[in-house]
């Protein structure tokens, strides 16, 4: 997301994993976040997977099936998912 919204900065230093989980994120790492969340796990396709996997409700299985498919990690695909059914 970076590299295509941001491609000014010289340098790039993700999120530290020591920081307060209240903490809000920056806005541009909120932003690089959404681009690639949309690129890597597109919403119309998603949702017919979703469709299509969890006719019993999105499972922690699915959400790991889902992850797989797209080749993306499960905490990637949990917080999409998130996003996505609110």
């Amino acid at each position: 997301g970076h590299y295509i919204l941001h491609p000014r900065k010289d340098a790039f230093v993700d999120f530290r994993k020591d920081r307060g989980a209240t903490e809000l994120r920056p806005p541009r790492e909120r932003q690089a976040d959404m681009f690639a969340a949309a690129l890597l796990m597109p919403r119309s396709q998603l949702r017919k997977d979703i469709r299509k996997l969890a006719k019993d409700g999105v499972t922690e299985t699915v959400t790991d099936m889902l992850a797989v498919r797209y080749g993306v990690s499960e905490e990637a695909m949990r917080i999409r998912l998130i996003n996505l059914l609110r």
